[in-house]
């Protein structure tokens, strides 16, 4: 399908391109201003069959022991599974090591993610900080949210990118790509 485009929750929708004279007939309903990737906060602390001891990072003094198919209280996070596999890495001088591994899932959009036991984690979601065309409010757009633009039609963020955002109008299903217009970082 050409110009199929999969969505956070995995929904294929098709992609219509904009010409540059529609687009300028059309504003953007917001302004991405700035690009980070916040980091995931969570490490795991130890693993005992299919349950995990997970602490908020910089909190280590607090620590909740979750077991695969529960949610991590206080996140919008649940872990999928606790398995442990084969790892090398320059660490191990390339030789095979056992690791633990809690793999977790964002109920919010369906991304999944790997933690290993005693790493800190290297996860990180996209954000970006985006202006309301209309209003010049700013806030804060992650994956999966939905907002009102000034257009007034419903948005969803499809991806966060360093160099752009994707939005999907709710009612059509059109996509639109928003160029960054500011800091990267």
């Amino acid at each position: 399908m050409e110009g199929a485009q999969l969505t956070p929750r995995g929904t294929s929708v098709i992609a219509t391109s904009i010409t540059s004279k529609e687009a300028s007939n059309q504003a953007d309903p917001v302004i991405m201003r700035q690009f980070r990737q916040r980091g995931l906060p969570l490490v795991v602390a130890h693993v005992a069959g299919d349950s995990a001891e997970i602490a908020m990072a910089g909190n280590s003094t607090k620590i909740m022991k979750v077991a695969a198919g529960e949610a991590i209280p206080g996140t919008h996070l649940r872990v999928v599974s606790v398995h442990r596999k084969m790892k090398s890495t320059k660490l191990n001088n390339g030789e095979p090591i056992e690791v633990s591994v809690v793999e977790i899932e964002d109920t919010a959009n369906g991304r999944r993610r790997e933690l290993m036991a005693g790493v800190e984690s290297t996860a990180h979601d996209p954000v970006a900080l985006v202006e309301d065309s209309v209003s010049g409010a700013r806030y804060v757009a992650g994956v999966g949210q939905k907002f009102r633009g000034g257009d007034g039609a419903e948005y969803v963020v499809a991806d966060v990118r360093p160099n752009q955002i994707i939005l999907e109008n709710t009612a059509n299903h059109q996509t639109r790509t928003i160029s960054l217009r500011g800091a990267r970082g």
